[in-house]
């Protein structure tokens, strides 16, 4: 008796601990792993209530009734434990499934609550003539034969099934699903040994084995919480990519295969796994030339970019393979368009009758300059500027190519080269037109060195027709018809005239600082009313004798002719201060400074083309001085 004392103070509280787990896990209960678990611990509870009845028995109808109660765990526990593990591992039975599996634990829990009738779970009577108890009779033909074998395959199979699908699972479930086999590995031996009678008169040590365990699964259902204990299968998180994905073991068969692939081989995954891919089929096929020729693989309108890699295990061996195909049908054809449209654009500057010519920034070679651009494009119509083969112009840097292309101008050709190659270096964008005169035909050219990132866009447009319509209409007036000052032709003519008149002279070039900005920005009628402002302000700070004209573009030039060191320098201050004020366009404040270079004349030169020349570089040194570049003129006749 004080045995059975113990016994029960160890199974009324696993009972009452089990009831409570139960409670608990189907109340938390979001997934059918939770379900599961809370059906398990369901099923303990009469099991462990029915032995400490069973002990509590004094006569055969108690006994009876304690024995049908157990056999509600019994007959429950082992599809509710194969359908727990398969859940674990990702892999749940379908509503058919388990109502096919409980067919025979039904039958059994309907036989144990009419046994004493006919004794087909447990023999029958109970109690001997003398009413002496008979704990364990013997096991009746339903149970022998039926539900012990059934219930022992349902067993068998879980098992088999958690150690082959253990490689399907990560690595930090798995410890949990073992966790939990262990912990039931023990009732369920005890109920094996019940079961072929090596504990027949001690019904309660199979419910005292699990109710030893109850602690454990409060830990885990309390501390670790039962959704942390669903395993995250690798077949699950395959499934979850779109792109098919198939695993391969060392002998080449399927291990694992997500619906994508599937779907890509038109057949169902039970017919792939364990077998090797159909060697006959034109998706097999198709892969195996992808990966040998490292080609997409072609498949119903589709492109996929197949890729092989290794299964490796913990211990570096190789485990198998898994074959993943990323589906790259948009990505290509965009690719493809993009290539068409590059290819088009291509055939576009080549057949252009623009020259256009790309140059690449690089480090000066042993007496080249320390910067270089070298030409790494040209189109036909550039080399034909250049008067050579279009091959032949990579390689060359932009001073042989200018200096090709300029070969026939009768002007300061290394001059303007040099002004060119300071304003790329400068990353700002320089035009040029220059009029050249090759074999007695005049021809003129517009130059465009445009700075791209690291490389220079240059532009060589013939505009002969152009200038010679531009040249017609300056014969017939000398005035720029936007700013009312005189126009470059009628600047040059008159300046010529009136240095051979001169004993001295000065010549300011001017050029607007950030005009192009303010153009592009602002619009090209503001920037014509900006010309505008800033001619007139010229007009008014020169002299009434004083020569003003428009260069070109935002370039102007001012002649002063007789003036002392003194009048020299209250010009060019008077002019500086008068220029760097704001200008009012259309309600707007515009600030647009200038840079002005300044020539003298005999002491720089002593024709006009000289002059200019000179002008312009000292007009650059100022640019340079005024964006923040490092540079000291030579003398004071640079400000800006």
């Amino acid at each position: 008796m004080a045995l059975h004392n113990i016994i029960l103070a160890i199974l009324l509280p696993g009972m009452v601990i089990f009831g409570w787990l139960a409670v608990t896990t189907l109340q938390r209960a979001r997934d059918s792993v939770a379900w599961s678990l809370g059906l398990y611990f369901v099923l303990v509870v009469p099991g462990i209530g029915g032995a400490a009845l069973q002990i509590l028995s004094q006569d055969a109808t108690t006994l009876s009734v304690a024995k049908s109660t157990m056999f509600i765990c019994r007959a429950g526990i082992p599809v509710t434990l194969i359908a727990l593990v398969f859940d674990m591992m990702g892999r749940p039975f379908r509503a058919r499934a388990m109502v096919a599996l409980s067919i025979i634990p039904i039958i059994t829990l309907s036989l144990a609550a009419s046994n004493s009738a006919h004794g087909l779970i447990w023999a029958v009577p109970l109690a001997t003539a003398g009413g002496e108890l008979i704990i364990h009779p013997g096991w009746g033909l339903w149970y022998r034969f039926i539900h012990a074998p059934y219930s022992y395959l349902l067993l068998a199979i879980m098992m088999a099934s958690f150690f082959l699908r253990l490689s399907a699972v990560s690595a930090p479930q798995r410890r949990s699903m073992m966790l939990f086999l262990v912990i039931s590995l023990g009732p369920m031996l005890t109920g094996i040994l019940h079961s072929f009678g090596v504990t027949f008169d001690r019904l309660w040590l199979p419910a005292l084995s699990v109710s030893l365990t109850a602690p454990l699964f409060l830990w885990i259902v309390d501390d670790l919480r039962h959704h942390r204990f669903r395993p995250v299968s690798y077949r699950e998180l395959i499934e979850q990519i779109n792109d098919p994905v198939i695993g391969l073991d060392l002998a080449g068969r399927v291990v694992s295969i997500n619906q994508a692939a599937s779907g890509l081989f038109g057949g169902a995954r039970r017919d792939l796994l364990g077998e090797h891919l159909p060697a006959t089929s034109p998706v097999t096929q198709a892969l195996t030339q992808a990966l040998d020729t490292s080609t997409p693989l072609k498949h119903q309108g589709k492109r996929y970019e197949v890729r092989k890699s290794d299964v490796m295990a913990a211990d570096g061996s190789r485990r198998g393979q898994t074959l993943t195909c990323r589906d790259v049908t948009a990505e290509l054809a965009a690719r493809d368009e993009l290539s068409t449209s590059e290819q088009l654009m291509r055939t576009i500057v080549e057949h252009s009758s623009y020259g256009i010519v790309r140059l690449r920034r690089e480090a000066g070679q042993d007496d080249e300059p320390t910067v270089v651009y070298r030409c790494v494009f040209a189109n036909d119509a550039a080399a034909q500027w250049a008067g050579i083969k279009q091959d032949d112009m990579a390689g060359q840097n932009m001073t042989e190519i200018l200096a090709r292309v300029l070969k026939d101008w009768d002007g300061e050709r290394d001059a303007q080269i040099k002004r060119l190659h300071r304003s790329v270096t400068a990353n700002e964008t320089i035009e040029m037109e220059i009029g050249l005169n090759a074999n007695n035909n005049a021809k003129w050219l517009k130059m465009v060195a445009e700075p791209v990132d690291t490389d220079v866009v240059l532009t060589l447009t013939d505009i002969t027709a152009v200038m010679q319509r531009q040249l017609a209409a300056e014969k017939r007036a000398s005035r720029d018809h936007l700013t009312g000052v005189l126009n470059r032709l009628g600047f040059l003519e008159s300046a010529r005239e009136l240095v051979k008149q001169e004993d001295s002279a000065v010549l300011l070039f001017i050029d607007l600082n950030g005009f192009k900005q303010i153009n592009d920005d602002m619009g090209h009628q503001c920037g014509d009313r900006l010309l505008r402002l800033v001619a007139d302000r010229l007009v008014e700070t020169s002299r009434s004798h004083d020569l003003v004209g428009r260069y070109g573009g935002d370039e102007f030039v001012v002649l002063a002719c007789g003036l002392s060191d003194g009048s020299e320098k209250h010009l060019l201050d008077r002019m500086n201060r008068t220029l760097k004020r704001s200008y009012q366009v259309d309600d707007k404040e515009v600030v647009c400074t200038a840079s002005i270079g300044l020539a003298r004349f005999p002491e720089h030169g002593t024709d006009l083309d000289a002059l200019l020349a000179q002008a312009d570089s000292e007009m650059y040194r100022a640019k340079r001085k005024t964006a923040g570049l490092v540079a000291v003129p030579d003398n004071p006749q640079a400000i800006g």
